[in-house]
């Protein structure tokens, strides 16, 4: 029998190995390669614990690597405008390569749209959200990129009427 000594033991364990830099750069790795989104898609595995499903109102299921993700397919959804969730990746003249979260196609034309937190960057996503700067100054897709962050992700989830408390992690 285990003891709760023994328990807390596994517990600690545990917590320590997933918050070492060597766990999370695999973890990193198998998203970033495309393997968990093939396995995902052909239900070989269940999600990833953060990718959230949305049914759309035409019945498509879509998974989101966040809520913010999931909140701008149910915002367009409400707006009637037609997307597509990650629909190509760019290889860019610098030499990096980018995947936009959405293509939208609107009566006015195509544009692209990228939810990103830009205000308040994570030390790890300075490089991402440079990126996204020069990809909107220099225009090096397409069509036009629209950045949205916090602060527009928030206004349209309380436009939506969603709480907060609805997009935590399930």
């Amino acid at each position: 029998m285990r003891t709760p000594e023994h328990r807390e033991k596994q517990r600690q364990n545990a917590l320590r190995l997933t918050q070492s830099d060597a766990w999370k750069e695999s973890i990193r790795r198998y998203k970033e390669s495309g393997r968990a989104k093939a396995n995902c898609a052909k239900r070989k595995t269940r999600p990833l614990p953060h990718w959230r499903t949305y049914t759309s109102p035409n019945g498509s299921t879509h998974r989101f690597r966040s809520s913010w993700e999931e909140i701008l397919a149910r915002y367009f959804d409400s707006l009637g405008v037609s997307w597509q969730f990650e629909p190509k990746r760019f290889k860019l003249s610098c030499g990096s390569s980018y995947l936009p979260d959405f293509l939208i196609h609107t009566p006015f034309g195509d544009c692209f749209v990228e939810a990103h937190r830009i205000r308040r960057v994570k030390p790890d996503d300075e490089d991402k959200v440079d990126l996204l700067h020069r990809i909107v100054e220099e225009n090096l897709l397409p069509h036009p990129l629209i950045l949205l962050g916090e602060r527009e992700i928030i206004h349209i989830r309380q436009r939506l009427g969603l709480s907060h408390h609805f997009f935590r992690r399930r």
